[in-house]
């Protein structure tokens, strides 16, 4: 069994930075972070070694055994799908990615994603809208997969944020509707928003707003929520221990995020294998415990 994913959403899908930023600035940025956090990886990565675990009959890794996964630039190029002994995933995650620009790289590469046919497709959107501001992002970093005619490499575009909820609701319906052309039997989960310590009130309206949103598309849709606010609702809640200092989610609550998203995907069905992949594979060889 192999089950294919692919991945939109923001940074707390990734860790990674834009091309655009050039391939010394990321390198030293990975170099950084590793040096600082103990990475296993976002949510993606510690859920393909769930999946992995769920397809043989394994017991899910600790996150102590998954030390040592997700250093460095893993999980870095939106242009690889990388390889489990179980799954794929192509995480076209991208850092500060407003719904719109989601919705533009479903349009722009729609051949490429209808060739991978991923078995699941999960949207984890809304964030960077809510918090207001407008992130400039060069071309490169959306057409990364092969050229386009209509677009010119020497310019910058910009997709702006999503200023009210009616439109951020416009905009999730159009990308929804075009993940299901993707594939139609495929499993669409869509992950709430969330709220990161010391926010204003006004933002905190903003984030509720967006969630009802995409709680109300993922039942007309017929599409899993994921929904968050038990994460903060728990008795033992400690803002220092789910969120890091840069409001990015800790290792601990990328493994829940990770375990609720497990939780969607069916184990029972047929998936079918196909060899004629859009972009390279990369193979994740290391298996649990082995450091080398």
């Amino acid at each position: 069994m192999s089950i294919r994913l692919l991945v939109m959403g923001a940074s707390e899908s990734n860790r990674r930075r834009p091309p655009s930023m050039g391939e010394q600035n990321n390198r030293l940025w990975a170099e950084r972070l590793q040096n600082t956090y103990s990475v296993h990886g976002y949510w993606p990565a510690i859920l393909m070694h769930y999946i992995n675990a769920r397809a043989t009959g394994d017991e899910l890794p600790t996150l102590e055994e998954l030390q040592g996964f997700g250093k460095d630039m893993y999980m870095f190029d939106r242009s690889l799908i990388y390889r489990w002994s179980h799954a794929d995933i192509w995480n076209i995650a991208m850092p500060a990615n407003v719904a719109k620009a989601g919705l533009h790289y479903f349009e722009m590469h729609e051949q490429e994603l209808v060739q991978y046919s991923p078995d699941v497709i999960i949207l984890c959107l809304g964030s960077v809208d809510c918090l207001e501001h407008t992130p400039a992002r060069t071309i490169q970093d959306f057409n990364e997969i092969k050229s386009n005619q209509y677009l010119d490499h020497s310019q910058s575009t910009t997709f702006d944020y999503c200023d009210t909820a009616e439109e951020f609701h416009e905009v999730l319906s159009k990308l929804s509707e075009k993940a299901a052309k993707i594939n139609k039997n495929a499993t669409i989960i869509n992950i709430d928003i969330l709220k990161a310590p010391n926010i204003s009130p006004r933002i905190v309206e903003k984030i509720n707003s967006f969630s009802s949103v995409i709680r109300d598309i993922s039942r007309d849709h017929g599409q899993h929520f994921i929904s968050l606010s038990d994460i903060f609702d728990r008795d033992d809640y400690d803002e220092k221990i789910w969120f890091m200092s840069d409001r990015h989610p800790t290792e601990l609550m990328n493994k829940h995020i990770a375990m609720k998203v497990l939780d969607c995907i069916p184990f029972d069905r047929q998936y079918k294998k196909i060899d004629n992949f859009p972009v390279k594979t990369l193979d994740i060889k290391l298996k649990i415990g082995d450091k080398t």
